[in-house]
């Protein structure tokens, strides 16, 4: 993926083709990439030159803007760079919701829950991951749907780290189920799943149950 996202804006960027916008969107999906698999400094300087393309548009597209800033406030925040995230996000946010563009509220409001989860405000961070289910249940109806998945995994993270750990397993136990079936034994997903679900349980005392899953 990380190759096919660099030779793609490569060639939106050469000079038969010359599509600054479309170069700019490849180099923002790759710096999701790079910072989802714990390359973050890499993914900061994509995100960066992404939203540098974009702010240099004749007539910058504020869809595009809201784009780049929450994609280098999720780099930030993969840096520990927690003040400069929340920034970037309330300015994606506020953006999107003059847009009206819900999938990617629910988005912004999701990647600002993790935010606050790994700077310890587990309040505002259930708020977060509650307003980001409210809008991708309302939008895609079933908990099973990947993206609703993905917010509801990481909605129990932050109980269960949180002193909260008996909430979690049952959503956790759930996770787990529908990454099994979706994704087949061997995937990366799947082991996440299993993980954090020991966790839970290591959390919560169950530590037989809870090495089970480590296993």
């Amino acid at each position: 993926s990380i190759d096919l996202y660099r030779q793609s804006a490569a060639l939106w960027r050469s000079p038969g083709i010359d599509r600054p916008s479309a170069a700019a969107d490849a180099l923002s999906r790759l710096a999701v990439v790079l910072t989802n698999n714990d390359r973050d400094e890499e993914a900061l300087a994509v995100a960066r030159e992404s939203l540098a393309l974009r702010e240099a548009a004749a007539v910058p597209d504020d869809n595009e803007l809201a784009d780049s800033w929450n994609t280098l406030a999720l780099v930030e925040v993969g840096l520990s760079r927690f003040d400069d995230a929340e920034r970037n996000f309330e300015r994606s946010l506020a953006m999107r919701r003059r847009l009206g563009k819900e999938q990617s509220i629910a988005s912004t409001l999701h990647n600002m829950g993790i935010l606050y989860r790994d700077r310890g405000e587990v309040v505002r961070a259930a708020e977060a991951f509650d307003r980001a289910l409210e809008i991708k249940r309302r939008l895609h109806g079933d908990d099973r749907h990947p993206t609703v998945l993905v917010t509801l995994e990481n909605a129990a993270k932050n109980l269960s780290r949180n002193g909260r750990p008996a909430e979690a397993i049952p959503v956790l136990q759930r996770v787990l189920a529908v990454r099994r079936e979706q994704d087949g034994f061997e995937s990366r997903n799947v082991s996440i799943a299993y993980n954090e679900l020991g966790s839970a349980l290591h959390d919560a005392g169950r530590f037989r149950d809870a090495a089970a899953n480590y296993r």
